[in-house]
């Protein structure tokens, strides 16, 4: 039994080995760049750059004056003389005609139209956050899995050399068979908890490759952790692209309401004609003069109960709902990274305890209890609590690590970073 359980914990230390050697051998991955690959090669973001590009040139286009109408036409032509030198009152016209939207209505339209494009570049920056946030949050549990499991597998080798002194002194009488039983059940307790580590590395390393298109290798640099400012916190969330992207939509609110506004007034029409007579007058023998044409045509909203009225309430409501989404939104994100510096704060504090106080007495345990155990002055039981109460502490400071780094990748994603 002591064998196979001995053959299990290195033929997982050997796997463990054999997953890091390739790793080794590549180049370390850090933070930035693997959320400087990510956005790279994200599709979407290069989508969003072109619906903006074409939106801005939609704009140009809804800002321009319609197209000029060319009109020609046979006017006044007898019917049993068609073709023929036609009657006095037949002409032969040709006419421009240009309509002028009522009001502001093109520059309004235009301004809809750079709205919409700087609302796709908002949204632009805010899908290119979100990668940011995620691919921040599996490199870190990337990194908390590989650490821990390396924190285990140096708790099954000095476990395993405890286990060589226990059989000898066993064997000269100086150990009970339930030393032996413990020390193996904790074993096997730790090859289960390293598999367990295990999946969860192999799991975020390819949700990591899959961010980034191709393997990864051992993590590397992290972040810069000072302390947040609260103030430049609270300056930076005003320029979140998702509250960018509210205050455009309530402005292309106000942009609809102020051409429904338009539509009350009237819109406008000119016309220019020349209509060129053939023949001569009958009575006085001389050629005919040609005629000149020149309209204005108004349109005239009168009846604006069904229309205009409607569309002015309903863009009215439209630009409302914008408004109060807006505010609903500054308010969440205020109160999340309210929440989220008071998490930094919490989580900085514990790994500080950790590191000064936890983690150095943790070992000094162990230490003081390995070397009275050698001594004949502490029992088995201590030793292995001891060395399993170190393995616990440094678990542990790796995941007040980890919230503390999950409360600063959520501010930097507030602080649209």
């Amino acid at each position: 039994m002591e064998t196979l359980l001995r053959a299990a914990c290195a033929a997982l230390l050997i796997a463990c080995s054999a997953a890091a050697a390739p790793a080794r051998a590549e180049a370390v991955l850090h933070l930035h760049d693997a959320v400087t690959r990510a956005l790279a090669r994200d599709a979407q973001l290069e989508a969003f750059d072109a619906q903006a590009t074409a939106a801005g040139a939609r704009a140009i286009a809804d800002g321009a004056l319609p197209d000029p109408e060319l009109s020609l036409g046979y006017i006044d032509a007898p019917i049993d003389d068609l073709f023929g030198s036609g009657d006095m009152m037949t002409m032969t016209m040709v006419s421009v005609r240009q309509q002028f939207p009522a009001g502001a209505t093109r520059h309004l339209r235009r301004s809809r139209g750079e709205l919409e494009a700087d609302l796709l570049r908002a949204q632009r920056d805010q899908h290119a956050l979100s990668i940011r946030l995620r691919v921040r949050e599996v490199w870190f549990d990337w990194r908390l899995a590989m650490e821990a499991e390396a924190l285990i597998r140096s708790a099954q080798a000095r476990l395993d050399e405890l286990f060589v002194v226990t059989e000898r002194r066993f064997a000269t009488g100086g150990a009970d068979r339930q030393d032996l039983a413990r020390i193996r059940l904790e074993l096997a307790t730790l090859a289960e908890r390293g598999l367990a580590w295990s999946a969860e590395r192999e799991a975020t390393a390819a949700e990591l490759s899959r961010w980034l298109g191709g393997p990864v290798s051992t993590p590397g640099r992290a972040l810069d952790r000072e302390e947040p400012d609260p103030g430049q916190l609270a300056l930076r969330l005003e320029q979140h692209p998702a509250l960018r992207a509210a205050s455009l939509r309530e402005a292309l609110g106000e942009v609809g309401r102020d051409l429904a506004l338009e539509a009350y007034k009237p819109s406008w029409m000119l016309e220019f004609g020349y209509g060129l007579r053939r023949g001569s007058d009958p009575m006085t023998g001389e050629s005919r003069s040609d005629m000149v044409t020149g309209m204005v045509s108004v349109s005239l909203p009168l009846f604006t109960a069904r229309r205009q009225d409607q569309r002015l309430r309903s863009a009215v409501g439209e630009r409302e709902a914008a408004r109060f989404e807006r505010l609903d939104l500054q308010r969440d994100l205020l109160g999340r990274q309210q929440r989220q510096w008071a998490a930094w704060r919490r989580h900085a504090d514990r790994v500080e305890l950790y590191e000064h106080a936890l983690l150095p007495a943790a070992a000094d345990t162990r230490d003081a209890t390995l070397h009275a155990y050698r001594n004949d002055r502490a029992r088995f039981d201590e030793v292995v609590r001891s060395e399993l109460d170190e393995l616990e502490r440094r678990l542990g400071a790796l995941l007040a690590a980890r919230q503390r780094d999950d409360a600063h990748i959520e501010l930097l994603f507030l602080g649209g970073e």
